[in-house]
C-alpha cells in the first residue's frame, strides 16, 4: 500500500488540530460580491467595463491575456469572496463556474481554469476555476500565514472576520487567505434596468421574475452624497427615482446598504467588510448608481458552485450595481474627449469608466470632430478581430 495519502492528512491534522470526523456538525460557507454595470442615458448597457478600479495585491494571480482588452464585456464581477466557517479542520473541494463569462483574477492559484490562460482572448462564456481540494484549519490557527498587504490597501477589509484560514499548496508552494477570491466578466442580463428621464430624474424597471428587495440610490456630484433606500420592486414593476435625493454622509450611506446585506444573512463582520472595500467606489465616486441585491436563485444559475462536501448552511449576497449616466455627463465627455491626447488621460478625467462613456459619446454626439476623436483614443486598445 502507497504510505503518501495517508501522510499529508496526518501532518495537516498535527498543524491544524483534529480533522473532521464522525461527529462533525458540518461548516458554514458565505459569499459577497458584485456585479457592476454601466448603461448610457437611455438605459442602453454599455460595453467595455474591464478595468480595474483598485489594484490588486501582487500576490494575486490572473489570465495572461486580461491586458488585451474585452470590449464586448457589459458586466463586471467584482471581488466575490468565500468565507468558510467551521468549528474544526477540516479539507473541502470547491469549483466555481461562470457559463455567461470568464474568470480573470483568482487567490489562492487554482489547479485548472477554463477556458485557458494563455492564447487569444477567449470568447466570454464557460468559464471556471477549479481550486479543488484545500485545507481548512482549525479556528485561530494560520493567521500568520497570510500574506501581508500595504495599510491602506481595500484588499485588508475583506479579512476583518471571522472565518477559518485556508491554505492550498501547488506547485509554487503553500498559499493562505482567509477567503477564496475571484473575479471576472461577462455578457448577460440583470434583473434591473433604469434610465434618465426628461425630467432628470431616474425610472427604473425590474425586468426579472423575483422581487427585487429595497434597493438603495445613490448620488455623489461635488463631492456631496445623497441617498435613499426604496420600496420592494416586484417583478414587472417601475418605479420613479425622484431628484434630489437627500443628501447624507458617506457613513450614513453605507449604513444603509450594511443593514440589507446582514438582512440577507450575511455576518456583521462581513457586511461592515464589503461595504468598507467598497466605499470609494459605491459612495465617494462621482455619479449616479442603484445598488440591489440581486435574487438568491439567479445568484446560483449566474456562478455554480460546486462543494465537496455540501456545507450545511450557504449564504451567497451578490449586490446588483447600475451606474446610469446623466445627459450631463456624457455632453462632459465630448470636451474630454477634445483636450486629452490620450486614453490614459481620459481615465484620469473620466474615472475607470472611461472607455465605455467615449463609446457611448462615439455613438451619440452630434459633432462629427468630436466622434472621430474618441475613436481614434479607442482604438489605442481596442484588440484586433
Amino acid at each position: 500500500m502507497n504510505p503518501i495519502p495517508l501522510v499529508l492528512p496526518l501532518a495537516l491534522a498535527l498543524i491544524t488540530g483534529d480533522p473532521a470526523g464522525a461527529d462533525d456538525p458540518g461548516y458554514v460557507l458565505h459569499e459577497w460580491g458584485t456585479f457592476t454595470t454601466l448603461a448610457g442615458s437611455d438605459g442602453v448597457l454599455l460595453e467595455g467595463l474591464d478595468v480595474d478600479e483598485e489594484p490588486l495585491p501582487e500576490f494575486v494571480h490572473g489570465r495572461d491575456t486580461l491586458e488585451t482588452g474585452f470590449p464586448q464585456v457589459t458586466i463586471k464581477m467584482e471581488t466575490p469572496v468565500i468565507y468558510v466557517y467551521s468549528d474544526r479542520a477540516r479539507q473541502i473541494g470547491l469549483t466555481v463556474r461562470f457559463p455567461e463569462g470568464i474568470l480573470t483574477q483568482w487567490y489562492p492559484q487554482v489547479r485548472s481554469t477554463t477556458p485557458p490562460i494563455t492564447g487569444d482572448p477567449p470568447l466570454l462564456r464557460d468559464g471556471s476555476l477549479r481550486w479543488g481540494l484545500f485545507q481548512v484549519y482549525a479556528p485561530g490557527v494560520g493567521l500568520e500565514e497570510i500574506p501581508p498587504v500595504d495599510g491602506d490597501d481595500p484588499w485588508r477589509f475583506a479579512r476583518e472576520v471571522d472565518a477559518n484560514v485556508l491554505r492550498l499548496c501547488l506547485v509554487g508552494g503553500p498559499e493562505h487567505e482567509r477567503f477564496l477570491f475571484y473575479r471576472g466578466l461577462g455578457r448577460f442580463d440583470l434583473p434591473l434596468v433604469g434610465k434618465r428621464t426628461d425630467e432628470g430624474n431616474f425610472a427604473l424597471r425590474n425586468r426579472g421574475s423575483e422581487t427585487i428587495a429595497r434597493p438603495t440610490f445613490v448620488l455623489v456630484r461635488d463631492g456631496r452624497i445623497f441617498a435613499a433606500s426604496g420600496e420592494d420592486l416586484p417583478p414587472g414593476a417601475s418605479t420613479r427615482i425622484e431628484m434630489p435625493l437627500p443628501e447624507t454622509t458617506v457613513e450614513t450611506a453605507m449604513d444603509l446598504v450594511e443593514v440589507d446585506l446582514v438582512a440577507a444573512g450575511l455576518y456583521a463582520k462581513e457586511a461592515r467588510a464589503m461595504v468598507n472595500t467598497w466605499r470609494r467606489s459605491y459612495f465617494e465616486s462621482e455619479g449616479f448608481r442603484v445598488l440591489y441585491l440581486v435574487p438568491r436563485a439567479q445568484v446560483d444559475e449566474i456562478l455554480p458552485l460546486d462543494v465537496e462536501p455540501a456545507p450545511r448552511e450557504t449564504v451567497r449576497v451578490l449586490v446588483g450595481r447600475l451606474d446610469i449616466l446623466t445627459a450631463e455627463q456624457e455632453e462632459q465627455a465630448q470636451l474630454v474627449a477634445r483636450d486629452v491626447g490620450s486614453l490614459a488621460e481620459a481615465e484620469a478625467r473620466l474615472g475607470r469608466f472611461a472607455a465605455p462613456i467615449l463609446r457611448r459619446v462615439a455613438q451619440v454626439a452630434r459633432d462629427p470632430e468630436a466622434r472621430a476623436r474618441v475613436r481614434a483614443l479607442l482604438g489605442e486598445t481596442e484588440p484586433a478581430r
